[in-house]
């Protein structure tokens, strides 16, 4: 099955590099196949990004996004999106994304690590209790996400820097 989805995604990447689009027939072929047109798309995105092609993969996701043959493989795409702008830092269009994406699709297992890499960045911004706040919330709400491990670690170690600042507080105003 590997191989076989290795193959399909050459396939792919060389019809979308030559036309810039699939045509029904080919279409037809990976449904024929049991092969989500969706999945392929979100991995072609997903090699551009790792690629360093980050223009690209903000051009053609943004028209994936709106296919709709891609629908069920929305809330990948728009995290494609989300990590990508983040990377190049555009941080503007990266908070449109993210609200976005954690309004339609806030169960979805990337909006754990969306969060995540939320609570680090106020971390780096020494806004602990909002950090603690949302790594707690990630504990919570995606128990079995991959970060929530991770999370869990580094909310103890911001509740006990919290408790040793607190404490020099109060034995400065002692």
């Amino acid at each position: 099955m590997k191989r076989k989805l290795i193959v399909v995604t050459l396939v792919f990447l060389a019809l979308a590099m030559v036309g810039g689009v699939v045509s029904p027939s080919i279409e037809q072929w990976w449904q024929n196949r049991g092969i989500d047109p969706g999945q392929v798309e979100v991995r072609r995105l997903s090699q551009l990004y790792q690629a360093e092609v980050y223009d690209r993969v903000l051009t053609e996701s943004g028209k994936s996004r709106d296919d709709s043959r891609f629908r069920n493989y929305r809330p990948q795409i728009l995290y494609l999106q989300w990590v990508t702008n983040r990377r190049i830092e555009n941080a503007a269009e990266a908070e449109v994304i993210n609200a976005e994406f954690l309004q339609k699709y806030p169960e979805h297992g990337l909006a754990a690590d969306m969060q995540f890499a939320d609570a680090m960045t106020l971390l780096a911004q020494s806004d602990y209790s909002k950090a603690a706040e949302k790594l707690a919330m990630i504990e919570s709400k995606w128990p079995d996400a991959k970060v929530a491990v991770k999370a869990r670690e580094i909310r103890g170690k911001v509740e006990s820097r919290k408790q040793k600042v607190e404490s020099r507080k109060e034995s400065a105003n002692d």
